[in-house]
């Protein structure tokens, strides 16, 4: 075991709202993990459940736990942003109260990181359990990572996330309070506007559990949040484009959101993606932009199709 006393070289940290169902096994596979030198955050978000004590006794069998508890329900964006500011490894690593770290999760992203200084966010495959079963894979390299910035899907996993401390630090990139929904997407293209690079481990990192008792999701304050990063995004990957152009094209990149537009909307839309595909601009941030330029051809294909439909 790790001393509690020194420096770990990574901090995982738990956000735990009411997790008392599934928290004792979520833990225990953070101590299970191969790597030991790491201390673990758990960041109770005013819990009215065991979750309490379940976390006081996981840092009495284990002095690399350590639990606070929020003065009051603040949301999951201030939980992760204390266990930034508590961190003292070099490393940051995610996991949710009711997913579970594969026995070699740590051990692979370091190993990985360490030898990739380039890389300041480190991902990996999740496993769907429960509910839904399967493997969600993600790309492995940068730039197709950040390009898939634009769907909203497919880049980088939360629960299955390590990221380079210092590099959020020396950034001021934190989880936005005000979309705590969305506030992971908005902390990825935040790391991306910032000049971070990112990276996904073919392996399964985390086993997503997928249960009845999850919160349902608010889609539309989801949505809120993510229309507020990609509008920064799509700034600064088309600076030829206004602020009202790029508020005209964001609803036609929704890949995964029903999106209900009139005519003179949908057709402002697909006007500005010709003038955005008009202007080829070479890579801004990384991003794949050739991957960026097929996404909005296809989107703009399938909107100019609903207008001749209409």
């Amino acid at each position: 075991m790790a001393d509690a006393q020194r420096t770990p070289l990574v901090t995982f940290y738990v956000p735990v709202y009411n997790g008392a169902a599934y928290l004792r096994e979520s833990l225990a596979s953070i101590s299970a993990q191969t790597f030991g030198d790491w201390e673990c955050l758990l960041i109770d978000d005013h819990s009215t459940d065991a979750s309490p004590a379940i976390l006081d006794d996981a840092c009495k069998r284990d002095p690399r736990f350590r639990a606070y508890r929020q003065p009051a329900n603040l949301n999951v964006a201030n939980a992760s942003n204390l266990a930034l500011r508590l961190a003292r490894g070099k490393y940051l690593a995610r996991l949710d109260q009711d997913d579970l770290a594969e026995p070699t999760r740590l051990a692979e992203q370091v190993a990985f990181m360490e030898s990739h200084p380039e890389v300041d966010v480190c991902g990996g495959a999740m496993l769907y359990f429960g509910r839904e079963n399967g493997v969600a894979s993600l790309p492995a390299d940068d730039g197709t990572i950040k390009a898939n910035l634009l769907t909203g899907m497919n880049n980088i996993g939360n629960p299955a996330s390590t990221v380079r401390t210092a590099f959020l630090r020396e950034h001021s990139i934190l989880n936005d309070p005000r979309f705590p929904l969305s506030c992971d997407y908005g902390m990825w293209v935040d790391c991306t506007l910032a000049g971070g690079r990112f990276a996904n481990l073919p392996g399964v990192m985390t086993r997503y559990r997928t249960h009845e008792g999850q919160a349902s999701v608010d889609m539309v304050a989801l949505q809120v949040g993510v229309i507020q990063a990609k509008t920064r995004l799509l700034l600064k990957w088309f600076p030829d484009l206004s602020f009202a152009e790029v508020q005209a094209m964001e609803p036609l990149l929704r890949a995964n959101a029903v999106v209900f537009l009139d005519r003179e909307s949908a057709a402002r839309g697909v006007a500005v993606l010709r003038k955005a595909m008009a202007s080829p601009r070479p890579s801004v941030s990384g991003e794949d932009r050739a991957a960026v330029e097929a996404y909005l051809a296809q989107r703009c294909a399938l909107w100019q199709g609903h207008l001749d439909e209409a």
